[in-house]
């Protein structure tokens, strides 16, 4: 009977174990899942700009703010694979907006995005970045700089400046903003640019890790 008694204890303690083994796997294997998820819809980016066949193979995320110097300084070498990959690379652009005025900025993005002028808008916000976004290591403003921001976007060729500031009253633009601080961060983001590909983060972060995840992707692929 003792013998029984204690057959049975441990039968009792190798199903606890069991059970508490399984619960485990299913915690990290859900914990896997959601963050090869959140990973994915990096990509997906539809409301986001992008620039490339949605059906490519290979697709690089850039996570910007447009009042990054860094993200200044990367914009035109990004520029140059685009030309380069053409054809063969998606290309999505999302936020993440660190600085005073850098939700009023992205808001001129989206709206000029309207007007087909979204490259345009970027490159002349980062050409003219100095007039008013904040300086690295410096005090930053208290109040967005959107009186200057307003005068660069006017000076831009073939930009209908009534429509724009109509536009930038879009809330969805600031559920975009939101979505794209909320995927970042999921993802690791911790700063701009950071850069994926094809879900991959980019680290350390230079173009040549880039360039050599696309071709990795590529001979993938193609």
């Amino acid at each position: 009977m003792k013998l029984n008694k204690e057959l049975k204890i441990l039968s009792i303690v190798a199903i606890v174990v069991l059970l508490a083994s399984f619960g485990i796997y299913q915690l990290v294997n859900t914990e896997k899942k959601s963050t090869s998820d959140v990973a994915f819809n990096l990509s997906v980016g539809i409301s986001n700009f992008s620039e490339g066949s949605q059906d490519a193979k290979v697709t690089v995320v850039e996570f910007f703010d447009p009042e990054c110097e860094t993200c200044a300084e990367v914009s035109p070498y990004i520029k140059n694979e685009m030309k380069f990959y053409h054809g063969k690379v998606r290309w999505v652009f999302r936020y993440m907006a660190y600085h005073p005025s850098s939700s009023f900025a992205i808001h001129i993005l989206e709206a000029a995005r309207n007007q087909n002028l979204y490259f345009e808008a970027m490159a002349l916000l980062f050409e003219k970045q100095h007039i008013w976004g904040a300086k690295h290591g410096g005090s930053e403003p208290s109040l967005p700089k959107e009186k200057e921001l307003l005068e660069i976007i006017a000076s831009l060729p073939g930009i209908n400046l009534k429509k724009l500031k109509e536009d930038m009253k879009n809330s969805d633009i600031d559920k975009l903003i939101e979505k794209d601080k909320f995927d970042g961060t999921s993802a690791g983001v911790t700063g701009t640019p950071t850069l994926f590909v094809n879900n991959k983060i980019v680290m350390p972060l230079s173009l040549d890790k880039m360039i050599e995840g696309i071709e990795a992707g590529i001979k993938i692929v193609y």
